[in-house]
């Protein structure tokens, strides 16, 4: 009986560490107010993952490096780690600044930005062959790109904002934010099977390929051809006179915008 109560009472410590162990960004880390900047180097990468609440600024150049600017006592707990191509930031403790902490990313060649926390992702200036978006939080995503296809995905509660030139431009909508785009780009196809937005009004387009299967609406700008397909609620507004093609077996609507 001995020698079970000390099996027992032993298996109860482990389960109380792992615990600790699995929940150990609680409580916060209160900034300091000592506000202060670190430069690191790192290993090559071309994405940029950002995992937490920081503010993220991408920086052409032909080094690869990482500054930043945050309370003292917060930037030993902010981890720049690169994996395979990717360069991941988040935190090793749940933060809480009294400062925006501002993390600036060098690198020569930038393909694509991934947000799954609150913070946001300037991406200004970017020329690649391909470029992705990806936004599972509630942060916000802009800047500009000149690319061959830009992609961008949205399943979070934020906003993807882009000024693009590109031949072929995808958008994926499954949550409740916005995508909003403009510039030029030959060919689009959008994708919404959630309650946000995609406001593409500013993206002039010759053909447009459109699906929405959830509430939410698409604005687009097309010339020559539209194609819609709508088993969802949402509508799609359009500007232009394109010849349309639309396949309707929801209550959504294709619904001209134009004056």
């Amino acid at each position: 009986m001995k020698n079970r109560n000390i099996i027992i009472i032993v298996s109860f410590l482990s389960v109380i560490i792992l615990w600790n162990t699995g929940c150990r960004k609680f409580p916060f880390l209160e900034g300091n107010g000592n506000v202060t900047t670190e430069t690191r180097t790192t290993v090559s990468f071309n994405k940029i993952e950002n995992q937490g609440e920081f503010n993220v600024y991408y920086v052409h150049d032909t080094v690869f490096r990482v500054v930043i600017k945050a309370e003292s006592n917060l930037i030993p707990y902010i981890r720049t780690i690169v994996h395979g191509n990717t360069l991941e930031i988040d935190s090793r403790e749940n933060l809480n600044p009294n400062d925006a902490m501002k993390i600036w990313v060098h690198t020569p060649t930038l393909v694509g930005v991934k947000l799954s926390g609150s913070g946001l992702i300037n991406a200004e200036s970017v020329t690649a062959a391909n470029f992705e978006v990806i936004l599972s939080g509630s942060g916000y995503v802009y800047g500009d790109a000149i690319t061959s296809h830009f992609k961008s995905t949205l399943s979070g509660s934020g906003e993807i904002d882009f000024d693009l030139n590109s031949e072929i431009t995808s958008a994926v909508l499954s949550g409740s934010g916005r995508i909003k785009l403009s510039g030029e780009s030959p060919t689009a196809d959008y994708i919404i099977s959630g309650s946000g937005t995609i406001d593409a009004v500013n993206l002039q387009l010759n053909e447009c390929i459109a699906k929405i299967s959830g509430s939410g609406n698409i604005y687009t700008s097309v010339s020559d051809y539209l194609n819609v397909t709508i088993s969802g609620s949402g509508n799609l507004y359009y500007f232009g006179y394109p010849d349309i093609d639309s396949n309707i077996t929801g209550s959504g609507s294709v619904i001209s915008n134009n004056k």
